[in-house]
């Protein structure tokens, strides 16, 4: 799914590239700009020949002084176009913008139709969200995200479009609290059958692809939806009034519910006290996740309506106001049976933090919304900015919370821009006569240059280092990383000193240096970078090893003595780390008092040894945690290992205590 993802993203980071390059080029070739670079010829290199300019803007020709280009009454270029009415509309098409998801529309109910013929969109949104103590108390619930859009129209009945969206939840009062979603893909189609000039009818169909387990591609949860739309354009009657009405009303087969099901079992089995299966609840994913990864048990009939309003403030500034409403009617196509769990025996509340069931809440749960946008058009042709606020109307708090549905946020803010690219050709200019001075550069030797070819070993061994960033201080050049076997071969450099900067995981940052010889050439050099097995993070002293114990004991062993003095040396080269938190976890292998106790005293014994190699004592906080913080589910010996551990976890920093002094009034 990454290799997806970064495939679309470069392919939309092209298409804007080739859309603003195409413009200078075109600019270029018919502006008769100067030259970017002087040249001085000498009087041999000097001629004057007559070319015949027809057609399409011949290379050798520049168009000679005080004449013009072929330009409209705003200035634009002049493209082949079409005549009349048709022309009129197709520029009514061309100012279409695409939704969030690709496909021109609104911002979420798609257009019937499709836009102008040989354009195509890409489109950049930014959305977010925070509200504390939505789901629960003190939640510090919140969201950022954001997403990348293509769409083109290759034909006047069909277009196509792809996206890729991407955002992170946070919520305190769950572990994890931060739930990553990185590449949910959604490609689609749509067809269009007009009926009239101001009244078009239509289909779409888009095949969403969810993340699953961080950056890959969950087929399971692959989610088909198809809709039918309607789209009544009153800028297309005889008396036009500017005014867009949308309607869509589909169906949305949602799988993404299989994205968590093995995660829901795993949890069901490590469960000390299981009831079956059709009665337990405490498996089962929280409002707070399937929100944060968009799970949903049930599909749903999507009904939508969009009223736009095109308004022209300025011949070259136009504003599009506005107002969307949809609702999400759920389906049990699943046949998904709910468990209702009363806070106390024969009530009719869940119980705490628990959700209730759909068939007992209603309506209320369903999720609907309202969306209030404004898209400007600004100077640039093609070009417009965005924002929109959505408003949830129902399921949205915490009464209406249902285990079959992702919450509906009671608001969220989205904003971006989007560039729209006509593809039609310049008109040529007119045929003309004309003499054309002709220069010819006297080429130069290149300059002498060379590169590093270069290997990344650990301190003393031949050992490589994959994966190792090596920047280049002082230059522009962006740094490079070595491959598998800490090999690395640098951009062309003039000759001279190259200095260069090492950085890798669990290794300490280094330099390093090498020379390209005053002849050029490639020049071979090994650099070091020494381990570490502690590095210091913005939330975490992170050990890359654990802290071994006596068996059952609190004793640090003998073997661990040179990490806790590596850890020693990161606290006195880090003294802006005020306050740590010095985290004891054991394994569910005896009593949760027993392992309480345990991980307290061995965390004690940490902090001993600490402050008895020069850590000051406030500086330390220790706290035992027992088996309540498992990092996996203890099922199987090796994850019991892992959640065998010692965590540093930093609570207070002078640096973030001087940046809130600073922003204080």
């Amino acid at each position: 799914m990454r290799v997806l993802a970064l495939t679309l993203c470069t392919v939309f980071v092209m298409s804007a590239a080739t859309a603003v390059a195409q413009d200078e080029f075109d600019d270029d070739e018919l502006g008769g700009s100067e030259p970017m670079t002087a040249v001085t010829p000498s009087p041999e290199a000097t001629a004057t020949t007559r070319e015949d300019v027809t057609g399409s803007r011949p290379e050798t020709a520049l168009l000679g002084e005080g004449e013009e280009p072929q330009r409209d009454e705003n200035g634009e270029w002049i493209r082949q176009t079409r005549s009349g009415p048709e022309e009129e509309r197709w520029q009514r098409r061309f100012a279409l913008s695409s939704t969030l998801l690709g496909s021109t529309g609104a911002f979420f109910v798609p257009d019937a139709g499709t836009g102008a013929v040989d354009s195509f969109r890409i489109q950049f949104n930014l959305e977010s969200f925070i509200n504390d103590g939505w789901i629960f108390d003190d939640d510090g619930a919140s969201r950022v995200g954001g997403g990348l859009s293509l769409s083109f129209t290759p034909h006047e009945r069909v277009e196509i479009f792809a996206s890729v969206n991407a955002w992170a939840s946070r919520n305190l009062r769950v572990f994890p609290n931060l739930f990553l979603t990185l590449a949910d893909t959604t490609i689609g189609a749509k067809v269009a059958f007009p009926i009239s000039d101001a009244f078009t009818v239509g289909g779409q169909l888009e095949l969403l692809v969810p993340t699953a387990a961080g950056v890959f591609a969950g087929f399971s949860g692959i989610t088909p939806t198809a809709r039918v739309l309607a789209t009544v354009d009153l800028r297309e009657r005889s008396d036009p009034l500017p005014l867009i009405v949308r309607g869509a009303l589909g169906y949305r087969l949602d799988n993404t519910a299989n994205l968590i099901e093995e995660d829901e079992q795993l949890r069901y089995d490590a469960l000390a006290d299981p009831r079956p299966p059709e009665d337990e609840t405490r498996h089962l994913a929280n409002a707070a996740e399937r929100y944060g990864l968009a799970i949903n048990r049930t599909d749903f009939l999507e009904i939508g309506l969009a009223i736009e309003a095109p308004i022209e403030a300025t011949p070259k500034l136009r504003v599009h106001p506005s107002l969307e409403w949809r609702w999400g009617i759920p389906v049990n196509r699943q046949g998904y049976d709910c468990a209702f769990v009363p806070s106390e025996p024969g009530g009719d509340e869940p119980a705490e933090r628990d959700d209730d069931c759909l068939a007992r809440v209603g309506p209320s749960a369903f999720p609907m919304t309202i969306t209030l946008g404004l898209r400007v058009f600004p100077v640039v042709r093609g070009l417009s900015v965005f924002g929109a606020v959505d408003i949830g109307v129902t399921g949205r708090s915490r009464g209406s919370f249902v285990r079959e549905l992702a919450p509906t946020p009671p608001w969220r803010l989205a904003f971006g821009l989007s560039y729209t690219h006509d593809t039609r050709p310049l008109l040529p200019p007119p045929s003309m006569t004309r003499e054309v001075p002709v220069e010819v550069e006297i080429e130069t030797p290149p300059p002498v240059e060379g590169r590093v070819v270069g290997r990344v070993v650990k301190t003393g061994t031949e050992e490589p280092v994959p994966f190792a960033i090596v920047s280049f201080p002082g230059r522009a050049d962006t740094a490079i990383a070595t491959d598998g076997n800490g090999r690395f071969t640098s951009y062309l450099f003039p000759a001279g000193v190259i200095d260069m900067g090492l950085r890798a995981s669990a290794h300490r940052p280094d330099g390093c240096q090498a020379e390209i010889p005053i002849e050029g050439g490639d020049v071979e050099v090994t650099c070091e970078l020494e381990p570490t097995l502690v590095e210091v993070e913005e939330e975490e002293v992170r050990i890359h090893e654990q802290i071994r114990f006596g068996h059952d004991r609190a004793a640090i062993l003998e073997e661990s003595f040179p990490l806790m003095d590596e850890i020693v040396r990161a606290f006195d080269e880090h003294p802006e780390l005020v306050e740590v938190e010095v985290q004891g976890h054991t394994d569910d292998t005896g009593t949760p008092d027993y392992n309480e106790d345990l991980s307290q005293r061995r965390a004690n014994s940490v902090v001993r040894y600490l402050v008895e190699h020069g850590v000051a004592a406030e500086r330390l906080s220790p706290r035992g945690y027992g088996q309540s913080r498992p990092l996996a589910p203890n099922t199987t010996d090796e994850n019991r290992a892992k959640n065998r551990r010692v965590q540093f976890v930093i609570t207070r920093r002078a640096e973030a205590e001087a940046r809130a002094t600073e922003a204080a009034p």
